[in-house]
């Protein structure tokens, strides 16, 4: 390795760039040995701090990733042959690994120790790809070639943490703490389950109370198991958790917080954690914006300007045989570009290999159904919707479980079985399902979680029954059904607050009356033969437009009213009229296709197969649409007599994919042909 010039910007030229944010969330000198770090690194920028969120005297640390794509490695090479410790450990290992077999290793990322020796070694974390982890083997190799002190021991003690490891959870991370004499290494692990937690520390011996850990694991929309080892395994774990997309902005971060820490949570930390959330153009600076950043937007393909994006990225919870559990916070920082349209490609994503487009309609599918399995959080549910204090977990789960089992696919099925077992063991004794776990059970969840009982096979468990007979209850004389029953409500001590908004709850829904109908009401079935509008459709409320009040309706209609032919039809017609005007999401278009699919006529016309190309187009390489089914909320204003209306998406894009998924799907069965050229 030869050594290279000295570079012209470093890290700490990023960090300066942040100093808006820096300045306030940090205490005065924090930031002053951040930049002494920083001044031996490369300027990517993506990174973060870490930073105790019940001691505001802990120092700050810092951390920066490297993704390992050509000029990742590049930068890494030059950063390390620039150091006069370059032939030491462990950077000759580094470079090794990084210019030799990197198979499954995603991203690198080095953290920095603010307390720790000026020119000590910083801790090296090797992060995983998340499609393909590596497997227990490839794991083992890559201990075996680290620097470790008592790396045999390390390694065994490694390879029988993944040998417990429950089926579905894999290792995500492995990082070697350099700084230190021991060579500690943390083991980071995703997809472990609330269920299996508690069975897996009592088998690898850890004795550690884990209540805390295994509510965070159940209401997170992603957590990580973090466990330490020396010649043996450490009596602590963690658990990292975040909610949402990134940047998050859950409140249910704090209850969590507050449930392993109660009372001890700083005020100023946590107004750090929320108010680090900003992004940053070369437009509001004098300083010189990161060289990396610039080259990235002069040679992408399409015209775009470089921003950096910061917002909190997680929370470690950490748990230790004898002493208290501990907070901490991580708040991170990544270069993103911005389209002429608006559209964001954001920093993580930048660099690694290009995934192709689906080229036939069987791998549209295929890669849609891949998306859905993991898009489901470590205990079996899906999470969407960026509205309210958590997403919807029992809303979203009923709908996309019932929606995959129309594939015949073990794996669809299993997703949805274990969705339902997981949605059956909650509300007890309360009846119904509602938005998420803290919501007062409603007609649309409850409905969905049915529909998703009954294409299971269990129309007849006694927990099914019942809730059909609590979901009647939401009737009108007429049949229509109403999204919260007040006196429902009232009976099992969940009011909703008495406001004007809120009273719009409590309207009868065209949407839900569907939902219900679905699920097997027959009042609901006669309800949407009375109110099918001149032109074809059924209005929504919930839902933006009313392709899915629509399409839902006829799904119903098909399914439970045998002689509904005429209404059928002419709900084809307006959905083939709909498809025809530019414009909407795949929301929408999925649900217009799956309304018009089933008619002769309609399938004569050309709009469905420009509608089957179209869906097709849009999905994204990693199997998914973006987000597109508008919720429209009723929330209280300023002027209490006036509700105003909020837009929620499903952000994670899983209701939108779920539903073009089968519209697709259908297509396919009808016949239909697609392929990309």
């Amino acid at each position: 390795m030869n050594k290279v010039p000295e570079q012209q910007q470093s890290f700490a030229d990023v960090i300066a760039l942040l100093k808006p944010l820096t300045d306030e969330a940090f205490a005065p000198g924090a930031v002053s040995t951040i930049l002494d770090l920083a001044r031996r690194l490369p300027p990517v920028a993506c990174g973060g701090f870490e930073f105790s969120l019940t001691d505001e005297t802990v120092p700050v640390d810092l951390m920066q990733c490297h993704v390992l794509d050509a000029a990742g490695i590049g930068r890494l090479v030059e950063m390390i042959a620039a150091r006069p410790d370059a032939e030491s450990q462990p950077w000759s290992w580094l470079h090794a690994l990084i210019t030799g077999d990197r198979s499954g290793i995603a991203s690198v990322w080095l953290e920095y120790d603010a307390d720790a020796p000026a020119h000590a070694p910083p801790s090296i974390f090797l992060e995983f790809d998340s499609l393909s982890p590596p497997s227990s083997e490839r794991v083992g190799d890559l201990l075996a070639a680290m620097p470790l002190t008592d790396g045999a021991a390390k390694c065994a003690v490694v390879g029988a943490l993944a040998a417990a490891l429950p089926d579905g959870a894999h290792v995500s991370h492995i990082g070697a703490m350099f700084s230190r004499p021991d060579t500690p290494l943390r083991v980071n692990v995703k997809r472990m389950r609330s269920s299996t937690l508690v069975p897996f520390l009592a088998q690898i011996g850890l004795d550690v109370s884990a209540e805390a850990a295994t509510r965070i694991i159940a209401d997170a929309y992603r957590a990580t198991l973090c466990l330490d080892v020396t010649d043996r395994l450490l009596p602590r774990f963690g658990i990292e958790y975040l909610f949402s997309a990134w940047p998050a902005r859950e409140e249910g971060w704090r209850d969590l917080a507050d449930t392993v820490c109660p009372g001890a949570v700083s005020a100023r930390q946590w107004t750090t954690l929320q108010r680090w959330t900003h992004t940053l153009s070369p437009l509001e600076t004098a300083l010189d914006w990161p060289d990396p950043c610039i080259i990235d937007a002069i040679t992408h393909p399409q015209p775009v300007s470089s921003v950096i994006e910061c917002g909190p990225s997680h929370i470690k919870a950490t748990f230790t045989r004898g002493l208290p559990p501990t907070l901490k916070a991580y708040v991170g920082f990544r270069p993103s570009l911005v389209t002429r349209s608006g559209d964001i490609l954001t920093g993580d994503a930048l660099h690694k290999p290009a995934l192709q487009a689906a080229a036939t309609l069987d791998e549209v599918i295929d890669r849609a159904l891949a998306f859905l399995l993991r898009e489901r959080t470590q205990d079996g549910l899906w999470r969407d919707f960026d509205f309210g204090s958590l997403a919807s977990d029992e809303w979203v789960s009923g709908y996309v479980g019932a929606q995959l089992l129309e594939l015949d696919q073990a794996a669809a099925h299993d997703a949805a079985a274990t969705a339902w077992a997981i949605l059956c063991s909650r509300r007890e004794p309360e009846p119904g399902w509602g938005y998420h776990r803290k919501a007062p059970p409603d007609a649309d969840s409850t409905a969905w979680v049915l529909i998703l009982a009954q294409r299971l096979g269990l129309g007849d468990d006694p927990r099914v029954r019942a809730n059909r007979t609590f979901l009647a209850r939401h009737l009108d004389d007429n049949g229509a059904a109403v999204t919260y029953s007040a006196p429902l409500l009232a009976e099992i001590g969940r009011p909703l607050p008495a406001t004007s908004a809120h009273a719009l709850w409590h309207g009868r829904h065209g949407e839900v009356t569907a939902s219900a109908a679905l699920a097997g009401l027959d009042a609901a079935v006669a309800n949407l033969l009375a109110t099918q509008a001149a032109d074809g459709s059924w209005s929504a409320f919930w839902i933006g437009s009313d392709a899915y009040s629509t399409g839902l309706s006829c799904e119903a209609l098909r399914s439970r009213a045998p002689s509904a032919d005429a209404a059928l039809h002419a709900a084809a017609r307006w959905a083939c009229a709909q498809l025809t005007r530019s414009g909407g999401g795949a929301f929408d278009r999925a649900w217009l296709l799956r309304a018009a699919l089933d008619d002769r006529d309609a399938r004569k016309d050309g709009v469905l197969v420009d509608a089957v190309d179209a869906l097709a187009r849009a999905q994204r390489p990693d199997g998914s649409w973006t987000g597109s089914c508008a919720m429209t909320v009723p929330v209280p204003g300023a002027d209490s007599a006036t509700p105003q209306i909020v837009d929620a998406f499903d952000i994670h894009g899983s209701f939108t994919t779920a539903t073009a998924l089968v519209a697709l799907h259908r297509a396919r069965a009808r016949g239909f042909v697609w392929s990309a050229t």
